[in-house]
């Protein structure tokens, strides 16, 4: 049964405002609105999971798991089409990937039945040797008609789906029916896609030569004009994450990220060498890329960061730097706080009296004597204030940086009946219903499980954050903060700004609320700060504790692992992250993904799709004095003011949009 009721925002963003942005920057006062589209919500069909998904009931997240009910309906499926290019200047196409090495070969590939990418890869378009192979691409027999692409070299970038080449089709056609010039940028990498590959590529001046031709005649023959590189990270080995599954040709996904000395040391110069031979080549006009955009994508961890990188090689050969200033928290911390926190040290733990004032000399484990400045568990130089500046300190200049802004939350899992910003947590909350990523919650799932008025704003570090009886935790942005941290992007002088990603704003309908916020504020004509629907009386929506939990008052030790972990992204990617020492959470996302900037340990597994988490219970505490008009702790919950259908009581499942609210009931 489906009951919808009307709901009037308060907010005039959901009007795409104003003409398309353009290519020229000439609309955003010469600066870039960039956003990532991924290649796998495209898979959000009723149904559809990884083939070793489980997932529990839609009315109870924390149920026995099934493999029901996952994914309700269709709605949140993606593709290029239903894009609005009017909205970017810069669209990045994530991902393509080099093929490992061994490359695929006959009856080699993905157990599950996937498909290599459809047959561009022919004679009569130009792949012939020496630098290509000279096999057919379909192996003989070919039981499943699967094409695995046994023409293809090691290293050789290629399409990661097997649709990607009409995909990159779809997305020109839909840019010039919008009346777009919208530039398409072929991102190559990802955090699912590991380390090791690029690493071995790198060393070899053969390979990186192949690498870098297929690139540029991949990305010159389907329409693209720049290629972004997404090494996720320089002088890191990554660990498998088997609840991703397996790629199309049967490799495994990788998550969580260890910085590993000996890696450093040849990563950094040969990232500099490739980089130098690639632009070698865009200057040469190699498959008709004169003007093509180089671009990398790079870390915010302080302790990869002096390691992996060559600021003075970057600042020389790359056009811009793409900042990955987001997943700084989330399920791989061991203390609930900001993923997107605009400054450091939020919240004061200590001087709060939070749990978090915990003395953790070195947590993460990594570079020399960690980057700890006290004894607050979030004095740790992970914000976008902290990342920018580091960078900026490098020598790289503003006008050549970009800066990272999310469209997603991420979630983690209360461990005591304290549902605060700054209590204890351990691992992902629950999984939205339609992303299926452990940690991990779009904005469009967001808005159906925590309704606005349990939406507690942190102004310190300009997030938001939720929670709920679930045990779930979560922070997020929503048009304010987003618009905060645009107008300081624009104020400062930045290159630009990038999203990750499209397909996580609210989509439905084309919406895309947070993406219109963005451009209002790039244009010049940003939305009131204080336009934004959020709570204030939070004594009135949840009680102080948890009903019904048993309390439990170990604090968690601070010291995660340096691996592995979770469900992730990509939403099911990993999206570029900013990442540290962390996976997110598993993923097939790269949500955007995946790993952390900071963190140590992977959040891992953890409850499967909620679809409704938390609806009108939520809240939390006000932090002891962060949040402005915060007040007592809160919870969520049936109880202490939890009225209806309470996210804390498994109600229905909500999803909102600007315009409307509809509440599926599902029996």
């Amino acid at each position: 049964m489906k009951l919808t009721s009307l709901f009037i925002g308060s907010l005039a963003v959901a009007d795409a405002a104003g003409p398309c942005l353009k290519s020229d920057m000439s609309l955003t006062n010469g600066q870039a609105v960039m956003a990532y589209w991924s290649n796998w919500p495209q898979y959000r069909i009723k149904g559809n999971t990884f083939p070793d998904s489980k997932c529990p009931p839609l009315e109870d997240p924390n149920g026995v798991a099934t493999k029901e009910n996952c994914r309700p309906n269709d709605d949140y499926r993606f593709l290029p089409a239903q894009t609005d290019y009017c909205l970017m200047t810069h669209v990045i196409y994530a991902f393509a990937n080099p093929k490992a090495n061994p490359a695929p070969g006959k009856g080699i590939g993905n157990p599950y039945g996937g498909t290599g990418p459809e047959g561009y890869h022919t004679k009569e378009n130009g792949y012939v040797p020496p630098m290509y192979s000279n096999d057919l691409c379909t192996p003989e027999p070919n039981p499943k008609g699967q094409d695995w692409g046994v023409c293809f070299k090691a290293y050789e970038v290629a399409p990661y789906e097997w649709n990607d080449i009409r995909l990159y089709k779809e997305m020109r056609d839909a840019i010039s029916a919008q009346g777009a010039d919208t530039k398409m940028i072929l991102s190559i990498g990802g955090w699912s896609f590991g380390t090791a590959t690029f690493h071995d590529m790198a060393k070899s001046a053969s390979h990186r030569a192949l690498f870098i031709d297929s690139s540029l005649k991949l990305a010159a023959d389907h329409g693209f004009v720049g290629i972004d590189l997404d090494w996720e990270y320089p002088g890191t080995t990554a660990v498998v994450d088997k609840g991703q599954g397996l790629d199309p040709d049967g490799n495994p996904k990788y998550g969580g990220r260890t910085f590993d000395t000996e890696w450093a040391l040849e990563d950094k110069p040969n990232f500099c060498t490739l980089l130098r031979e690639f632009k070698s080549q865009i200057n040469a006009n190699a498959h008709n890329s004169k003007g093509f955009s180089l671009s990398i994508a790079v870390s915010a961890n302080p302790s990869i960061v002096p390691n992996g990188y060559d600021f003075n090689c970057m600042k020389e050969t790359c056009d811009w730097i793409g900042l990955m200033s987001y997943d700084l928290h989330g399920s791989w911390d061991a203390f609930a706080a900001g993923s997107t926190t605009f400054v450091d040290n939020v919240p004061d733990c200590c001087a709060q009296k939070l749990p978090c004032c915990v003395s953790a000399k070195n947590f993460y484990g990594e570079g020399s004597d960690g980057y700890w400045e006290g004894d607050n568990y979030f004095m740790d130089k992970f914000s976008i204030k902290d990342a920018t500046d580091m960078w900026l300190a490098g020598g790289i200049p503003k006008n050549q940086m970009v800066i990272g802004l999310a469209t997603y939350g991420r979630t983690q899992k209360f461990t005591t009946d304290k549902t605060s910003l700054g209590d204890p947590t351990k691992g992902p909350g629950w999984e939205g219903a339609y992303t299926l990523e452990a940690g991990f919650l779009s904005y469009f799932e967001l808005l159906g499980g925590f309704p606005k008025e349990t939406w507690h704003f942190n102004e310190k570090g300009q997030f938001l954050w939720a929670s709920d009886c679930k045990e779930t935790y979560v922070s997020f942005e929503d048009e304010c903060t987003l618009t905060y941290k645009t107008n300081w992007i624009r104020d400062q002088g930045f290159y630009g700004l990038m999203i990750w990603e499209v397909s996580s704003d609210q989509t439905l309908n084309k919406e895309f609320p947070l993406m219109n916020a963005i451009k209002k504020a790039m244009e010049g004509n940003p939305i009131p700060l204080d336009s934004c629907q959020r709570g204030t009386d939070f004594d009135a929506v949840a009680p102080n504790f948890c009903p019904g939990k048993e309390k439990k008052t170990t604090v968690p030790s601070p010291a995660p692992s340096s691996g592995g972990g979770g469900g992730d992204k990509p939403s099911s990617t990993p999206a570029p992250s900013s990442g540290g020492g962390s996976s997110g959470g598993g993923g097939g996302d790269p949500s955007g993904g995946g790993g952390s900037s900071g963190g140590g340990s992977s959040g891992g597994g953890g409850n499967t799709p909620s679809g409704g988490g938390g609806s009108s219970g939520g809240g939390g505490s006000g932090g002891g004095g962060v949040i402005p008009g915060g007040g007592g702790s809160g919870g969520g919950g049936s109880g202490g003011g939890c009225g209806g259908s309470c996210g804390c009581s498994g109600g229905p499942r909500t999803v909102t949009t600007t315009t409307t609210t509809t509440t599926t009931t599902y029996h």
